[in-house]
């Protein structure tokens, strides 16, 4: 009120006629640079995006030819799905055709909708910042050379004659924004003529600059403490400080991947140099059957590095699975093995329960992962001199897989959050053991795959138990 009251005070005063021609030019002023600038910069990202187009289109043509070269025939679907799932996520359809029909593979026959959704998402955000933009979908046609033998096509497309990412568009948004934010605070200054309230106004945006240059010399968090004067410097304030914040959230989450990372892979790594070293001392013998028990554990973590790179998919619900016949008694027997060390180290007693001759269908691989991270997870946390139990049975039409262990109990109020990436219940699960994050992530995210559930009780007089529920599939 007391603004607008100061306001209605200045009238028709010459500093308000001054106020207006001042401002007038400055507008005009502002008006034709920001045209000048905008100009520029789309001429600018247009080549640009054209740019990464290529390098993008031939990136994939490049890996697309390299998995041909170089893998296996019972390799090479995978990583054509890896690859084309990947240029999918980037805006581009893949389509593979061999010259000998052995391979006819389009990402739209697998990923139809999602297909869809990618282009749509490009027309709009072109819209968007170019009303009057003529795009439409276009194909590009690359011959599949193997060693110089033409073996095939490769056909990619995309929405042309060029698109631009979220990304990029926030990006010249936010130069937009800017600019229009310095031009405004210029006609303030060109107002305001004297050089102490000048100071005072100029001085937020001072600090932005400081702070903006932290951020860039990787200070993520660095925040601006300064007061605006001004509506437009408090929106910048508070864009840059949003900013920072959001690019320390990132930072941090990446250490935290990377953490994950280690979680997964130390406890397999952890059993396979016990035993090896159990062997070259002569404690077990180098039979054929721990020499093959060596290579699957060795194929297991290198998928659990590909499902990593792959968690998004996973929980998009997008990600295929191979369905088969699993014998249930023989995978639970075969993931316990691997934990043997770790079991007597720690003076556990495992305790098997499983009902004669269970079988069910679903992604073996993916179900022995499951097990295997709520095994991990229930021998990291269970105390010593304790009982660790697995069970399975047929309950309702669904195969039922539950571990039990007994240690600290899980907080009634954290196990709705269990699951979600990343998160650790701290009253639970101390900072010496490390959380249950990206683990059971993963496994949530292959329950889901299979359109089934994972059930969390904990209590101290019956354990902590987590239930794997598999639906009958066909």
């Amino acid at each position: 009120m007391t603004i607008r009251r100061k306001e209605k005070k200045m009238g028709k005063t010459i500093r308000a006629n001054l106020v207006f021609i001042y401002s007038l030019l400055s507008i005009m002023l502002i008006c034709a640079i920001t045209g000048v600038l905008r100009y520029s910069m789309d001429g600018l990202f247009e080549q640009y995006a054209k740019n990464e187009q290529k390098k993008m289109i031939d990136s994939i043509v490049a890996q697309v030819e390299d998995t041909f070269g170089q893998q296996t025939s019972e390799t090479i679907l995978y990583s054509v799905e890896v690859i084309a799932n990947a240029a999918l996520q980037n805006g581009y359809l893949v389509h593979i055709q061999l010259n000998n029909k052995e391979l006819d593979w389009d990402i739209r026959t697998h990923r139809e909708e999602e297909c869809q959704i990618v282009l749509q998402h490009a027309e709009n955000n072109m819209h968007s910042r170019y009303p009057g933009f003529q795009g439409k979908y276009m194909e590009e046609n690359y011959d599949l050379k193997i060693q110089g033998t033409n073996v095939g096509y490769i056909s990619i497309g995309y929405y042309g004659p060029y698109s631009l990412s979220d990304g990029e568009l926030d990006l010249l948004n936010g130069l937009q924004n800017i600019i229009f934010v310095i031009g405004l605070v210029f006609l303030v200054i060109t107002i305001f003529v004297s050089g102490l309230f000048a100071k005072r106004i100029t001085r937020p945006i001072s600090e932005a600059i400081l702070v903006a240059n932290r951020i860039a010399d990787g200070e993520f968090g660095a925040t601006i403490d300064e007061t605006a004067k001004n509506e437009e410097t408090a929106g910048l304030i508070t864009a840059i400080n949003e900013m920072s914040e959001k690019l320390a959230k990132q930072e941090m989450q990446k250490k935290q991947i990377t953490s994950d990372v280690a979680h997964e892979l130390r406890t397999p790594l952890t059993n396979l140099l016990g035993q090896t070293e159990a062997i070259i001392d002569g404690i077990w013998e180098p039979t054929e059957e721990r020499m093959e028990s060596f290579r699957q554990e060795i194929m297991r973590m290198v998928g659990i590095v590909n499902q990593l790179q792959q968690l998004y998919v996973l929980e998009a619900n997008k990600s295929r699975i191979t369905i088969s016949n699993i014998d249930i008694c023989k995978v639970i027997k075969s993931v316990a093995d691997n934990f043997d060390i770790q079991i007597e180290k720690k003076k556990l007693h495992m305790k098997i329960i499983i009902q004669k001759d269970i079988n069910m269908r679903g992604d073996e691989e993916k179900v022995i992962q499951c097990i295997y991270n709520l095994l991990s997870n229930a021998i990291r946390y269970s105390e010593e001199n304790t009982e660790i139990i697995i069970s399975a049975q047929c309950k309702d039409d669904n195969t039922e897989i539950s571990i039990t262990n007994y240690g600290a109990v899980i907080d009634e109020k954290d196990i709705p959050y269990l699951f979600e990436r990343f998160y650790r219940a701290d009253k639970s699960r101390s900072k010496a053991t490390g959380g249950m994050g990206l683990g059971l992530a993963i496994t949530k995210a292959i329950m889901d795959l299979h359109g089934g559930e994972i059930k969390v009780t904990s209590s101290s007089e019956e354990g902590t138990c987590f239930t794997l529920v598999f639906p009958t599939l066909e």
